[in-house]
């Protein structure tokens, strides 16, 4: 079996080289797109969380300032009756 040209030998290494590299790198860009898709995940969750918050926080309030008017009309008919 012939021995390839010299040029040739160098050029070998030089490849594996670069294919190790790009295994790397592509390793490397698959854990960052992996972490961003976690990352992603949790912030819809955090939304949908603050989301379900913000609800509950304005039906509360609704249900005070509903009780507040009650209190009052009841306070202000009480006045008028000792009145």
């Amino acid at each position: 079996m012939a021995s390839p040209p010299p040029g040739q030998r160098t050029e070998q290494p030089h490849l594996v080289s670069l294919v190790l590299q790009s295994k790397k790198a592509l390793q490397h860009g698959q854990q960052l797109c992996s972490k961003a898709n976690s990352l992603s995940n949790a912030s819809a969750q955090c939304s949908v969380d603050v989301l379900a918050l913000d609800a509950k926080v304005k039906w509360i309030t609704e249900a005070i300032l509903e009780q507040l008017k009650v209190r009052r009309y009841h306070h202000e008919s009480y006045l008028l009756e000792i009145s």
